[in-house]
């Protein structure tokens, strides 16, 4: 993404699983994932890339969920 737009917090359809994901590239309990999801970053981005987020778009309002 060329810039981080997207304040809101993603939708996490399985955060056992999405978690997993994100152990295997940094460390921090359950709690340091959810401040890390909840806050907007070129990192938090680059993850929601990598996971397959889905961006969508009613009028002015974006959702951001993550399924498996």
């Amino acid at each position: 993404m060329e810039s981080n737009n997207i304040l809101a917090a993603p939708q996490i359809a399985d955060v056992d699983a999405f978690y997993t994901e994100w152990r295997r590239n940094h460390v921090g309990s359950r709690k340091v994932f959810y401040e890390f999801m909840t806050t907007p970053t070129p990192e938090r981005d680059r993850f929601l890339v990598e996971m397959g987020a889905v961006t969508e778009f009613a009028g002015a309002v974006v959702t951001t969920t993550l399924k498996k």
